[in-house]
Formats: structure tokens, sequence, C-alpha cells
């Protein structure tokens, strides 16, 4: 049995999203400082004075690291380790409203995302060193166990409480929840930064030139730092944060006896998705709803339902597929700017 394994770990500079001259011709000063997180690394460039920047990047990693503490699923010191291993737990308010808040929206993206594929996700090993394709019964046996119906969030008792077999997964929802909580600790500040988590970026109040924030959109065909396009973006709200998030087939991917595997499941087959895309950028309001929102676009293709849920999230995005074409919503292209000629538009008439 052959494999091979091709894990990528992104950070600012050579991400999904890569900022791309967005200082050129700017004086402003700006202090970069980068930690490692949830499974992920997190550069920040902030343009503050370096002691007033380098407290605003400990907040940040203070505010991740405690929210990790709930809702990682891979440390036994966690409180959703505690639920998954035992069934059941007490867990804290944060921990409550953070799976509320997921579920909330599997149910608004009609279910093409689910909180409790965990059973699923931990047979194929994405998050291991050793990822494998499973077994056809032990698969049909997980997939048994995922449902939403089958979880309990008990705030009477303060505690969450599974199905039999249930295992919870926030993997769809855990970068943009650390950009949320990144904005949390930048509220108060009158400066502007850049934050980089795994596939996703904030870009956090004004831009330093006073015209706009230029992102690179990552090539899924080349190498981390190859483009080919950029968005100019500028925050929605003053003293706001413009979010955005990539879900692709290179990030986290496999090859078993001559077959490649990525970790982007269907929660109603339990299988990689295959539909032709190869990789989505969603521009939205919010961490936590554009890290949901990337990866169930990614799962249900681009048609009609995806398009709407953009609108009643009041988001945009663009996406990639496998034969190198793109398309991009209407409220991003005149942010748009194809860098890259091998890469042709498609048209949609859905």
């Amino acid at each position: 049995m052959k494999k091979s394994r091709n894990f990528r770990i992104l950070s600012l500079l050579c991400a999904a999203l890569t900022l791309t001259g967005a200082l050129s011709g700017c004086a402003a000063s700006y202090r970069e400082r980068a930690s490692f997180a949830m499974g992920s690394v997190l550069t920040a460039r902030i343009y503050a004075p370096k002691e007033e920047a380098d407290a605003m990047f400990d907040r940040m990693t203070d505010r991740i690291e405690a929210a990790d503490k709930c809702l990682s699923v891979t440390d036994p010191a966690s409180e959703l380790y505690a639920v998954n291993a035992a069934g059941s737990a007490f867990v804290s308010d944060y921990t409550r409203k953070a799976v509320e808040d997921m579920v909330m929206l599997c149910n608004l993206l009609d279910g093409t995302l689910d909180l409790t594929i965990g059973a699923v996700t931990e047979l194929w090993g994405f998050s291991s060193d050793e990822p494998r394709k499973p077994d056809d019964a032990q698969l049909r046996e997980a997939l048994a166990t995922v449902g939403l119906q089958k979880l309990l969030v008990d705030n009477e008792n303060e505690r969450i409480v599974l199905g039999k077999g249930q295992k919870l997964d926030p993997g769809a929802f855990g970068k943009g929840l650390a950009l949320d909580e990144a904005a949390g600790a930048l509220a108060t500040a009158t400066y502007s930064a850049v934050v980089s988590f795994g596939g996703s970026v904030l870009l956090y109040g004004p831009p330093p030139d006073g015209k706009g924030w230029t992102v690179g959109v990552r090539d899924p065909f080349g190498g981390e730092d190859d483009c080919f396009a950029s968005l100019s973006l500028v925050p929605r709200e003053a003293g706001g944060g413009a979010y955005l998030s990539t879900s692709g087939s290179y990030e986290k991917c496999f090859t078993e006896d001559g077959v490649s595997y990525h970790h982007i499941l269907s929660p109603k087959t339990g299988y990689p998705v295959e539909n032709g895309l190869v990789s989505v950028t969603v521009y939205a309001p919010a961490g936590l709803t554009g890290d949901a929102l990337s990866t169930a676009l990614f799962i249900n293709g681009l048609d009609g339902t995806a398009l709407q849920w953009l609108h009643n999230f009041g988001a945009e995005a663009v996406f990639v597929f496998t034969d190198k074409t793109y398309y991009v919503t209407e409220g991003l292209r005149g942010a748009f700017t194809l860098t890259d000629d091998s890469f042709t538009l498609r048209a949609y008439e859905g």
C-alpha cells in the first residue's frame, strides 16, 4: 500500500489568502508577531508602536488559547474533548454558546455541515500523522451516529449530551471563531491589523495607505506563494473587520493506492466531496460565518442554493474549479483582479 502525505500550515504571507503589496508606498510602522494555536500558525501584523502591538497580540493569543481550552477535540484538558470522551460533560457558558452557534449555522446551511461528524472524521485521521481511507463497514457505522437531532445542549444543567457513539468536530468553524476572538482583542484599539490563522484572514480597521487592503487569492494548482488573483478590500464598518476564509482540497490530503483523498467530507456520504471545485474563498462580516460558509459552499457546489446562502449572510465568494475556471459573485467583481491568465472566467446562468 503506497501512501504520500501533503499537509500545509499556511502563514500570513503565503496563505490561501495572501497579503500582497498592501503596503507599497505606505510609511506606516508595524509590528509582526507569530505563535501556534489550535493546530495552526497565528500571524499578526499590527500597525501600532511596539509595546502596544505586543500587548494587543498577547490579548489575541490569550483569547484564542482560552477558546481552544474549551473547544479542542485533541487536547485532553479541553471541555469538548471531555464531551467526546464520555458522551456528556459539564461545560462552561462559552462552550455551550459556541456549540449552539455552530448548530445554528449547520441548520441555516441545510445540514451541509454537521457538527456531529466527529466519528467519521476520526476514522479518516486527517488530524493525525497517518491519515487513511477507512473500511466501508466502519464508515457506515460512524455515519449512523451523525445527526444534530441527537445532540443536546442542556443549559439548565450546564452540560452537553451526545447521542450514542457521537463525537463533535468543530473543524469547519474553528479558524473563523479564532479570528472573531482576535477581533475582540482589537476592539478597543484605534490601530489597524492583519491577522492570519490557517486559511483565514482578518483585515481589521482602515488600511494604512487609506485606499484598501490588497489580498492575493491563492492559486490552488501552484505553490504556497502563488496567487492567481487579488482582491482590494476595505472593512465594511469603521473600526471593524473584513474576514476571508478559504476551503480547498489541497490543504490536507493524502494518496493511497493511487487515489487522492482530501479532508472536506460530506456528512451524508462520509467521503471527500468531488464536485469539480478545488477551492472556495468567502468574504464575510464575521469569522465564524465565513469559515462555515467556505466549507459548506465547497461541499454544496456552485448553484442557486449556494448563492442564496451568500445573500442571506451578506457574504461574497470566489469559486475555483479543477479545470482552472473561476466564478466571482457580483459583490466582489469590482474588487477582483485576475493576475494569472491561465485561469478563465466561468459563466453561471442558474
